[in-house]
């Protein structure tokens, strides 16, 4: 069943380590309840955005890491062997896609650590997954879903 969830995206990219393995800024991090607090560190270094019209299993697949062979899973290490990983997250959301949605978004503020912004999160603006979010999957390098070419944001009225 569809329902809403917190979708939490890296604010900024993260520090180089040898493997290159780590996250970049819109990189989905987390798919959580719609109703799971958000702790002062996420709201200044990553930005929340609530969807609704997404499956549990949508959201357990946004969180996928990024694999060797491409695939989804949702338990790897059931695999034998388990496929290696090549990136921290397969899916993420451009900020410049939040741009076509929000225009008076700025990145910039996400990205400064000290800076408490969450534009879509405060203002209750909750985008509908299948038909605004466009959500990019590194594998195949291109839009995953049925999003049409611009958002169309869909206000919560609070039902």
């Amino acid at each position: 069943m569809a329902n809403q969830h917190l979708i939490i995206l890296a604010g900024r990219d993260a520090a180089p380590n040898p493997a290159d393995t780590r996250y970049k800024q819109g990189d989905v991090l987390d798919v959580l309840p719609e109703d799971f607090p958000l702790d002062p560190i996420t709201r200044k270094e990553h930005l929340a955005v609530i969807v609704k019209n997404l499956t549990d299993e949508e959201a357990i697949m946004l969180r996928n890491l990024y694999y060797d062979d491409g695939a989804d899973y949702i338990e790897p290490n059931d695999i034998s062997p388990p496929p290696a990983i090549i990136g921290k997250r397969k899916y993420s959301v451009p900020f410049s896609e939040i741009i076509r949605y929000i225009p008076t978004f700025e990145p910039a503020r996400v990205e400064d650590p000290t800076d408490d912004y969450q534009p879509l999160y405060d203002n209750n603006i909750i985008p509908n997954a299948k038909q605004a979010m466009k959500v990019w999957d590194k594998w195949t390098e291109s839009f995953k879903g049925t999003a049409p070419k611009d958002w169309e944001p869909v206000i919560s009225d609070g039902t």
